[in-house]
C-alpha cells in the first residue's frame, strides 16, 4: 500500500511538474536561449523571435542571445539632409542586430523602430483617408524598413480619383503622402521603389493621354525622404537622409552582438 501511495505521490509531482513548465503560447519545456530554431546553423535574431513568441514572451528578446555591444546616443543629423554619413561601431562583426531610432526633434517622440532589425514588434494596425472613397491596390517594404502603399484616393488631389502614395515608418505612421492624377479619374495599381530612393507608380488614367482610358507611369522624386542604410562594413554602417526629409533630423543607432553558441 505504502508502494502504491508513493508510486502515485511520484506522478502527481511529475505532472505538477509539467504543468509548472507549460509557458503562455502551450508550448511544453524549458526555454532554452541558446534554440537554433530554424536550423540555419547559427543562433541569431530569428533564433530570438521565434523561442520569445513561442513561449509567449513579451518585451525586448534581444538580450537572451545578444548582447548590447554599441550605443551612439542621440546624434544631430539636421545638417546632413541630402548626405551620407557613416556610423562607426569597431565590434569587428557583420553578425549583428541594429536598431535605429529617429526623432524630428530632440525632445520629440521616436520613431522607425527597429530598422535592420529581426527582433519581435508587437501587431498593429492604422487606417489612411479622409470622406471620400480610397482605397489601396499595392504596398511593398522600403529600403528604410518602411511602407510604400499605392492606390487611389478620392478624398484628395485634383480629381474624381487621383493616384495616392502614402509613405509610412515601421511600424505604420505616415511619414509623408502625395497625390498624382487631374479632373478625371487615375487608379494606381502597383508600386516599386527604384534604386534612387524613389518610386515608380503605374495604372491607369482618364485624366491625361489619347482616349477614354490610358496606361500611366508616374516616377515620383529621388532620395528626398526617409532614412536609407545604404552599406556596411565589419566596423561601420553607411546611412542616407533624404534631401528635404524633416523627419531625421536625431538618430540614435543601438547594435547588438550575437553571442556564440555555448
Amino acid at each position: 500500500m505504502n508502494g502504491k501511495r508513493l508510486a502515485m505521490a511520484s506522478l502527481i509531482a511529475v505532472a505538477l511538474l509539467t504543468v509548472a513548465f507549460i509557458p503562455l503560447s502551450g508550448q511544453v519545456g524549458m526555454y532554452d536561449p541558446w534554440l537554433d530554431i530554424n536550423d540555419d546553423g547559427k543562433i541569431d535574431g530569428k533564433d530570438i523571435a521565434g523561442e520569445a513568441k513561442n513561449f509567449g514572451a513579451r518585451g525586448n528578446p534581444f538580450v537572451a542571445k545578444a548582447g548590447l555591444e554599441y550605443d551612439s546616443g542621440w546624434l544631430n543629423i539636421t545638417d546632413k539632409a541630402g548626405q551620407c554619413f557613416t556610423v562607426v561601431h569597431n565590434l569587428n562583426s557583420t553578425d549583428v542586430i541594429v536598431d535605429i531610432t529617429g526623432r524630428a526633434t530632440i525632445d520629440g517622440g521616436v520613431h522607425q523602430r527597429n530598422l535592420g532589425g529581426t527582433g519581435y514588434a508587437p501587431g498593429w494596425n492604422k487606417t489612411y483617408g479622409g470622406t471620400g472613397d480610397d482605397e489601396a491596390w499595392s504596398m511593398i517594404q522600403t529600403n528604410d524598413g518602411g511602407y510604400a502603399i499605392a492606390g487611389y484616393t478620392g478624398s484628395f488631389g485634383a480629381g474624381s480619383w487621383d493616384f495616392w502614395l502614402v509613405k509610412t515608418d515601421s511600424v505604420g505612421n505616415m511619414q509623408w503622402n502625395r497625390t498624382y492624377g487631374g479632373t478625371g479619374s487615375d487608379v494606381a495599381w502597383s508600386v516599386v521603389q527604384t534604386n534612387d530612393g524613389g518610386y515608380v507608380l503605374t495604372g491607369s488614367t482618364s485624366s491625361f493621354g489619347a482616349g477614354n482610358g490610358d496606361f500611366w507611369l508616374v516616377k515620383t522624386e529621388s532620395w528626398l525622404f526617409g532614412l536609407v542604410w545604404t552599406d556596411s562594413t565589419n566596423n561601420s554602417i553607411t546611412l542616407y537622409r533624404g534631401a528635404t526629409d524633416a523627419y531625421w533630423n536625431y538618430v540614435r543607432v543601438r547594435i547588438w552582438k550575437i553571442k556564440e553558441t555555448p
